[in-house]
């Protein structure tokens, strides 16, 4: 392999897939970085067998070839040099990746490409679709997928498509987030359950276009491959039945109060400074006019903000988690947001104001009477 390409775009590449490559690897090789150079370009890929991230970089390929090299090494190494021509060649009989930049040389020792896994691009088979709005929603969703691993299942977002919707969810036993969106196609109906690893790694790489893919396997596929133009994220799939949320999304409420989402985020901020003492609690006392917000610690002292709202059918008290509710209103970007409730104990719902796709339905939490 003989390749020159810029710093800036080597740096740029490496920087994408190093987040899939395995820092505890028990294979050495899935700590390493995959370089291949063919058909005029540069690609990168790395993966941990559960995530795999390839991306393609702008390059002059004299010759082609390929190799893999331990990826934190060349991120520091791509990272000190000047932003000038990199020139990258292998030795095949020693597995040695030579770069020249500027001044700079250095000689990287590594592996043969075929000891890589293979990485898929696409799904032989499988369905694809285009969703408006994917990435608002799977930010939405994502929020509420469980981070122990006791149940597997809600460690993953649903993914459901049908002709025209896709149907996202996630839970974690205190909370649900519900978020449909309109399909711009689908080929064929399918169900399966996507690690959240995968989910905060395609939100952390900000894609304007989005086109997933779905191995066939009846409607549950085994790998789902999301492909952003220049950049391929790929996923195995969770094996299992989702809880059906349907169940859980109250039908109706007694009391609806419309806050502004940014005056309400930041009163939750302000009493997030006692709560965090004392469980994470926050009390809402929805009242005519207003929502009063309050927290209690021992410790520390008491804090109580007034935030303005429309309410219909107040006097009711309810205590949630501040940090659950602040983890909502960050990835809600409507001037007003809409909170349901029913009972004391009974779950509450947010929902954008005009928006009907997302809800987030919290269980509250004892008020300590």
């Amino acid at each position: 392999m003989k390749v020159q390409c810029l710093q800036e775009s080597l740096e740029r590449g490496l920087n994408i897939v190093k987040r899939a490559a395995s820092s505890r690897a028990t294979l050495p090789v899935l700590e390493h970085v995959l370089i291949q150079a063919d058909d005029g370009r540069l690609r990168l890929s790395a993966t941990d067998l559960e995530i795999g991230l390839t991306t393609t970089v702008g390059a002059k390929v004299e010759e082609q070839g390929g190799i893999t090299v331990p990826v934190r090494t060349l991120v520091d190494l791509v990272k000190a040099f000047p932003r000038e021509r990199v020139d990258l060649e292998v030795d095949e009989k020693t597995a040695t990746l030579a770069l020249t930049c500027g001044t700079h040389k250095a000689h990287v020792k590594g592996m043969a490409a075929s000891e890589f896994p293979v990485i898929p691009t696409h799904a032989d088979g499988g369905t694809e679709l285009q969703a408006t709005n994917l990435m608002t929603a799977i930010k939405q969703a994502a929020i509420s997928a469980a981070t122990d691993e006791s149940r597997p299942i809600l460690n993953g977002v649903l993914f459901k498509a049908d002709a025209d919707e896709l149907t996202l969810a996630a839970a974690d036993g205190f909370r649900l987030s519900v978020n449909r969106v309109a399909l711009d196609g689908v080929l064929e109906p399918f169900e399966v359950i996507v690690p959240v690893k995968a989910m905060r790694e395609l939100v952390s790489l900000d894609p304007e276009y989005v086109g997933v893919q779905v191995e066939n396997n009846g409607t549950r596929g085994t790998r789902i491959i999301f492909d952003l133009v220049e950049t391929i994220l790929t996923s195995q799939l969770i094996d299992g039945q989702f809880p059906d949320y349907n169940q859980i999304v109250p039908k109706s409420h007694t009391t609806r109060a419309v806050l502004p989402t940014a005056q309400f985020e930041q009163a939750l901020k302000a009493v997030k400074i006692f709560a965090r003492d004392a469980d994470d609690i926050v009390k809402l006392d929805v009242r005519a006019d207003d929502v009063q917000l309050s927290a209690r610690s021992a410790e520390t002292g008491d804090g109580t903000v007034t935030v303005p709202a429309t309410v219909e059918n107040p006097s009711i008290e309810i205590a949630f988690n501040v940090t659950y509710l602040l983890q909502c209103l960050a990835v809600v970007d409507t001037a007003n947001i809409e909170l349901d409730l029913t009972t004391p104990s009974a779950p509450g719902t947010l929902r954008p104001e005009g928006d009907s796709g997302f809800a987030y339905v919290i269980m509250p939490m004892s008020l300590g009477k």
